[in-house]
């Protein structure tokens, strides 16, 4: 049975000239499209999968930036899981999670250090972090400021070498973490996660064990990084 092709924003299983999508490729050019065309619908949805996304590339460019999760839509729209054929997947939570993070820790470095002279990023990031996003700014046409190159495990390696200005926050996760290791390891096993679901041949099947497993723990650490945030992650069906 050939697998079906459908947009998973509006549905549509053909292009502008009535050639049904043969492709995952082809879905992310057609969502790329919609977005080329100012389609408010179809640039929410991917900027609720891609926080990071830069909207503005051409069509070519964000097809190829967005096929990755189009390919991994299509896939639980194709399984309809019968447990729950809504929730968000792993890897869009993992991303929320990563940008709540994000935020949090800049706010956290810009309070102690200062943004005068970009003080937070100097004196609160390590020297080889900011050499490793000012390289990968470098490859990137839409050059945004530093900071939004830093990957997961770099946030990881921040809080760890501020931990003093994140051990108040901590305390307000006591009953769920253990211990500042435990804590910080949650983002090794996110990391991991997050990897596995944005490479959709590798990704494990909607509502296999290893999916639920993934999925359980993903929502019990938007809690978990909630608490230490003070703010909510939504982990609600959508």
């Amino acid at each position: 049975m050939k697998p079906i092709y459908r947009c998973p924003v509006c549905g549509a299983n053909k292009n502008t000239y009535g050639q049904p999508f043969r492709s995952e490729w082809a879905v992310a050019s057609h969502v790329a499209g919609k977005i080329y065309t100012v389609d408010t619908e179809h640039e929410s949805w991917v900027r609720k999968m891609l926080p990071k996304i830069d909207c503005t590339l051409s069509v070519p460019k964000l097809t190829n930036e967005i096929v990755e999760v189009i390919s991994i839509a299509i896939r639980m729209g194709n399984e309809s899981p019968p447990s729950h054929p809504s929730h968000p997947s792993p890897l869009s939570l993992a991303y929320e999670i990563e940008t709540a993070l994000h935020n949090f820790v800049r706010s956290r470095l810009q309070k102690k250090f200062g943004i005068e002279n970009e003080a937070w990023w100097i004196k609160g990031v390590a020297l080889k972090i900011r050499q490793d996003c000012a390289m990968r700014r470098e490859a990137d046409a839409a050059r945004g400021e530093p900071f939004l190159y830093t990957y997961l495990i770099d946030l990881k390696s921040i809080m760890e070498k501020n931990w003093k200005l994140f051990e108040e926050d901590f305390l307000k996760t006591k009953r769920l973490c253990n211990s500042k290791k435990d804590f910080l390891d949650n983002f090794v096993h996110l990391n991991d996660i997050r990897n596995r679901y944005a490479h959709p041949v590798r990704a494990p099947q909607v509502d296999s064990e290893e999916y639920n497993d993934d999925y359980s723990f993903v929502t019990q650490l938007a809690d978990l990084l909630g608490k230490f945030c003070g703010i909510e992650i939504s982990v609600e069906d959508q």
